[in-house]
């Protein structure tokens, strides 16, 4: 690394459970990233605890080689609320720089490297389901959506949303809907803890199809890339406990069905032009309005 070139770090923070979990780690790419401290709460993330994680993250880039040999030290932030808190408090402290998400470059995604370990200190708390017999696991119930359109809110995205409360959207680049469903259910599935017992709702009969055949065993009519998430989605179904697949109608009053459908919508109609915090406030209220109807049902 030249003098001139920052040295970049990469903040994680991940609730679930009632619990959260913290990690900064030193590099760009999910192999030469080193996690340089970590720690967790015994309480959803909030205001407190993420003004804790950043004094904490602080305190150890000030202590590094870089900052007292006043090289540029530049942290990419991937937690959408702490980020902002550190952007309003001047983003600039010292030669410590806190980059805006436009400008957060990493090449292999520290995201989700700095999310698998945070979810594994989480793993690890007592009382976390994965420290549960199997049988005493809680079933998740989940819906799951994929969707094409046109006009105001034009491409593909998938979203899914579980009745804990996670949920996940996201937008990709294809006009084949099955092909939007299918993904849909991966995600949910690439990010479910190993061992979940796993209830998936979709309004997709051919992603039921696809995946009530063995792959491979008939001569199939959908496209490779069907064919490589059905591969991809059994892989994953095969780190959980169980996973059952239920058909239900679409746009019927299923909550985690219709809070899918919606999120879905939001990723394409916010794919650009909308402010991140604006996009994570109308996700959060989609999802506590489905969460509502579950309890009134």
């Amino acid at each position: 690394m030249s003098a001139t070139e920052p040295e970049t770090y990469s903040l994680h923070i991940v609730s679930e459970h009632g619990a959260s979990a913290w990690a900064l780690g030193r590099g760009i790419t999910a192999d030469d990233v080193d996690i340089v401290a970590s720690g967790t709460f015994a309480e959803e993330e909030n205001d407190v605890i993420r003004r804790q994680v950043i004094s904490t993250m602080i305190d150890h880039l000030e202590a590094t080689d870089a900052y007292r040999q006043h090289r540029y030290i530049d942290v990419s932030v991937f937690d959408s609320a702490a980020r902002r808190l550190l952007l309003n408090l001047g983003g600039q402290f010292g030669p410590i720089t806190i980059l805006t998400k436009s400008q957060m470059n990493h090449r292999e995604g520290w995201d989700r490297h700095g999310w698998r370990h945070c979810r594994a200190l989480l793993s690890a708390l007592p009382g976390h389901p994965s420290t549960l017999e199997p049988e005493e696991r809680p079933l998740v119930e989940a819906g799951t959506d994929g969707s094409v359109g046109w006009g105001r809110g034009k491409g593909a995205s998938w979203a899914w949303a579980r009745n804990d409360g996670r949920y996940g959207y996201g937008t990709l680049r294809t006009t084949d809907v099955l092909v939007a469903e299918l993904r849909a259910i991966l995600q949910l599935l690439l990010g479910a803890e190993a061992g979940e017992r796993l209830r998936i709702r979709t309004d997709s009969r051919g992603a039921l199809t696809c995946l009530t055949r063995d792959v491979g065993t008939e001569r199939s009519r959908h496209s490779n890339a069907v064919e490589h998430l059905v591969r991809s989605i059994k892989q994953a179904a095969d780190h959980m406990q169980s996973v059952e697949f239920v058909w239900v109608k679409g746009h019927d009053g299923d909550p985690l069905n219709d809070a899918a459908d919606r999120l879905a919508r939001l990723a394409r109609q916010t794919a650009s032009g909308v402010a991140e915090a604006s996009r994570n406030s109308i996700a959060r209220n989609i999802m506590n309005d489905a969460l509502q109807e579950l309890v009134a049902a």
